[in-house]
């Protein structure tokens, strides 16, 4: 008799301690979404995944299956700007972790603009890869492993990111996404707005 309550105790606890798993695995997926979700560091009214579709938009064979992957994505770092004529360009640097078809992984770095005001203050266009016109400049990096701070700042600079004004505009609002960047890059940032 005692043989058979300890067996039945045996599998009760067993079933209970599947049940706690289920539970937690749950509650801390849940919990991970909630912190997503109240976490945003740049603007409200910017869409992350308008802001990963220029990547798609690029023409780039690269991202040809980017959207069916279901990528993740984080803004590192962002700014809105404008000039004198007024020009108002609202730009970031992008982070996306993604899967082609075939299951490899590649991590992107992607410097992205867009000037959403129509003219005089800008063109009225969605997002898109950043631009310069006769200049030998990559606005986006694949990588096949997780990108460091070193890798994130290298590019930041290959790519003409400032943590400052460009040339000729003053920065409206900027900031560093520090929660983002600690989470995807596994390092604290080192350079900042205004310092």
């Amino acid at each position: 008799m005692k043989a058979i309550s300890r067996k039945l105790w045996g599998i009760i606890g067993f079933v209970l301690l599947g049940l706690a798993l289920m539970v937690s695995s749950s509650l801390v997926s849940w919990i991970r979404d909630q912190r997503r979700a109240a976490r945003q560091e740049f603007p409200s009214n910017w869409k992350l995944d308008e802001i990963v579709a220029a990547l798609t938009k690029s023409g780039s064979a690269a991202y040809s299956d980017l959207a069916e992957s279901k990528p993740e994505a984080h803004v590192l770092t962002w700014k809105i700007e404008e000039d004198d004529r007024p020009w108002y360009v609202e730009e970031c640097i992008l982070w996306v972790h993604w899967l082609e078809s075939n299951g490899r992984k590649h991590w992107t770095l992607a410097h992205v603009v867009r000037n959403p005001k129509p003219r005089p203050q800008g063109w009225g266009r969605g997002w898109e890869l950043a631009i310069v016109y006769d200049a030998p400049v990559a606005f986006y990096r694949v990588f096949d492993i997780p990108p460091t701070n070193q890798d994130v700042y290298k590019f930041c600079r290959e790519s003409w990111w400032e943590f400052g004004p460009d040339h000729r505009f003053r920065i409206l609002e900027a900031g560093v996404c520090v929660e983002a960047w600690r989470e995807v890059v596994g390092e604290e940032p080192t350079e900042f707005f205004g310092s």
